[in-house]
């Protein structure tokens, strides 16, 4: 026969659960941590697009911004990326975005901690440039003039 153990707390006991302070320092952390694994896997030896140049995490200005790091290319220059952890991470910051009505040029990308190889990072961040860049290059076409 199985006891169940009384799972209730004693008053003044230490509390198990994280106060939203620790949470808020343990999300800064891996968000960091995340972002230093985006620019390790794009900055190491790899077989990279003929655009790619390199890339950097972001100025103070640019973090207060939202923006975590930026990408080097060959034809349209700067192209901004956003590091979430989670797919729910991802939907805030869309929608943040949205809201303050800001339609700039930034790629999203959900980086999963100690699960994600350099190459799952490489193909991620990737499928979220390519459209990007795209829309970025479609943007130039259309505002160089046409001569008569």
């Amino acid at each position: 026969m199985h006891v169940r153990r009384n799972n209730r707390r004693r008053r003044g006991a230490e509390s198990p659960f994280w106060s939203s302070e620790q949470r808020e320092i343990q999300a800064v952390k891996l968000g960091r941590q995340n972002e230093r694994a985006v620019v390790n896997a794009l900055n190491t030896r790899w077989e990279a697009p003929l655009w790619f140049l390199g890339c950097h995490i972001s100025s103070k200005k640019q973090d207060r911004d939202g923006i975590d790091v930026v990408i080097q290319t060959m034809d349209v220059g700067e192209l901004l990326l956003q590091v979430k952890s989670s797919d729910c991470g991802r939907r805030w910051f869309l929608l943040e975005e949205r809201e303050r009505g800001l339609d700039r040029p930034i790629a999203v990308v959900i980086v999963r901690e100690g699960r994600d190889t350099k190459d799952d990072i490489r193909r991620k961040v990737l499928r979220e440039l390519h459209p990007l860049r795209n829309r970025c290059i479609r943007l130039a076409r259309e505002s160089i003039p046409v001569a008569i």
